[in-house]
């Protein structure tokens, strides 16, 4: 092969990553299921209460803010873990773990049993491996973060769909109607008789054999290119010095941005994380049945895979306060307003289509916000600490329905989340959304700007450009006469006669007469 195309040769690795990403859109297929509670948590509360009549829906609700706070623990324990361990290790044990926390549930007969298998142990291991499908995409593809967090994060869509669709037929599918009906202040809640609920260990037995199969093609397929930019590979250039990884992340969640985004997180995501969990109980309080409720949750279900298959795509055209804008806007107006039209079939289908597409964006346009702020290595752990503002605020607001829901009723809950929403909305206004810059030793920081300051290639990715120079040093010694005829130092030695740079510890014994060869 020429030297002077060693840039521009096929990528060698092309085909393992396309199936690494297929296989990181079949983990998010099966993380799907976490987002089907709304839909099957009056069936769980019904089959619960053949054991305990005492239990009714506002107690359960709170078992998907505990799963988002155990999720949010596995995440912090998962983005740890990236340093030590491949992904797909990782995402076997978490799996394992979640995999496990279904057949147990199927088994489970009071509510605290089910909360300890379902909530918190499928939790932590869902948010073990909640971003690194991401994370492999985008080290798999770095210059295309917008696009493959799309790819990846709406088949998370795509899998709650399906298995919202698959939980009725295996629960309900006859579409019979709730026969046992419980008043509790304003609101009187409907359950199934044992004829549907009794279903319930099925469903998740049916579910554990049918993601082990799944899981099984997906860890197969996840793999990330063997560039590590700790290792040998990298040539660093003597007058640049990055900090570590670790004192990166602390600047980072000591950042202004990362405070204001966690505000604004804690109070945007109120509205659609209600709904979404409360939908069901919401559409029969006004007199929709079963199986239209399913079908409207999946086909809002399609508005919240489109919004995870353009948004991305979207924020590399658009900048992320324009587009969060737009959605908090969406979660100001739906809050205000659902409770007067949701009577109406039309009306409800377009709200919670609504309400779907405004999760959705969420989900896919907060970790490109973050990579494209900090970065992926930073980016992807700095997320992490952030996602724990949506399981703090969906839990905090879990007590509020536990105990004030009866007396509030729908109208007085959906007007917490509209104040909730606007409070987030005028946070946005103030953030910056800039890239973060982190400081940096340069020995060249005192030179004036007009001066050279180093050799640059327009090839290389731009997020390398200032950090390094990249090149593989099996092809080093080749590729050094046809670097040293296009890349002349002689430029930077004359103005810079009189600064002294010292060697950089790493390069000692690496011959970079290509570059020239500093001493003091």
């Amino acid at each position: 092969m020429d030297d002077s195309k060693f840039f521009y040769e096929k990528d060698p690795y092309y085909r393992k990553k396309v199936l690494s990403i297929i296989g990181c859109m079949l983990c998010q297929f099966i993380f799907g299921q976490c987002n089907i509670w709304g839909n099957i948590q009056v069936y769980v509360c019904s089959y619960l209460r053949q054991f305990d009549d005492s239990i009714q829906i506002n107690q359960i609700f709170i078992v998907a803010p505990i799963q988002s706070l155990s999720l949010t623990v596995g995440n912090l324990i998962g983005t740890k873990l990236i340093n030590r361990f491949k992904p797909r290790t990782i995402m076997t044990f978490g799996f394992s773990l979640f995999v496990g926390s279904q057949l147990l549930a199927s088994f489970a007969q009071n509510l605290y049993l089910f909360i300890l298998a379902y909530s918190l142990m499928g939790g932590i291991g869902l948010g073990m491996n909640f971003f690194l499908p991401v994370y492999v995409g985008w080290k798999c593809f770095p210059m295309r973060k917008g696009l493959i967090t799309s790819m990846i994060m709406c088949f998370n869509g795509i899998g709650t769909i399906t298995q919202s669709i698959i939980s009725v037929l295996i629960v309900n599918p006859n579409n019979i109607k709730p026969t046992i009906q419980v008043e509790q202040g304003v609101i009187t809640y409907n359950y199934f008789d044992e004829e549907v609920s009794g279903n319930i260990p099925l469903f998740f037995r049916i579910f554990t054999a049918a993601e082990l199969v799944i899981l099984a093609v997906a860890l197969t397929f996840i793999w990330i290119p063997p560039y590590n930019l700790e290792q040998q590979d990298e040539i660093k250039m003597p007058w640049h010095v990055e900090q570590d990884n670790n004192a990166k992340l602390k600047i980072a969640l000591s950042s202004r941005q990362f405070f204001q985004t966690y505000i604004m997180m804690f109070t945007g995501v109120l509205y659609f994380q209600y709904v979404s969990i409360a939908f069901k109980s919401l559409g029969e309080f006004h007199g929709h049945d079963d199986q239209f409720l399913t079908l409207a949750a999946s086909l809002g279900m399609i508005f919240n895979v489109v919004a995870r298959t353009v948004g991305g795509m979207i924020l590399d055209k658009l900048r992320f306060k324009y587009y969060f804008g737009f959605i908090l806007l969406m979660s100001i107006t739906l809050s205000f307003t659902f409770n007067y039209f949701a009577q109406y079939k039309f009306m409800f289908l377009i709200f919670l289509a609504g309400t779907f597409f405004i999760s959705g964006s969420v989900f896919v346009s907060t970790p490109v916000f973050y990579g494209k702020v900090f970065g992926p290595e930073i980016g992807s752990q700095a997320y992490a600490y952030f996602f724990t503002s949506n399981a703090i605020a969906v839990l905090s607001f879990s007590y509020i329905v536990r105990n004030y829901q009866s007396q509030l009723g729908y109208e007085g809950l959906l007007l917490i989340t509209g104040v909730a929403s606007t409070i987030s909305f005028i946070d946005l206004v103030f953030l910056s959304d800039s890239q973060y810059k982190f400081s940096r030793y340069n020995l060249l920081d005192d030179v004036a700007s007009s001066v050279y300051s180093g050799p640059h290639l327009s090839e290389c990715s731009h997020e390398f450009a200032s950090a390094s120079f990249l090149i593989r040093k099996d092809s080093y010694v080749n590729r050094a006469s046809n670097i040293r005829s296009h890349i002349s130092m002689s430029i930077l030695k004359s103005q810079l006669s009189d600064i002294s740079l010292k060697r950089h510890a790493i390069n000692m014994s690496d011959n970079r007469s290509g570059f020239g060869d500093y001493k003091q």
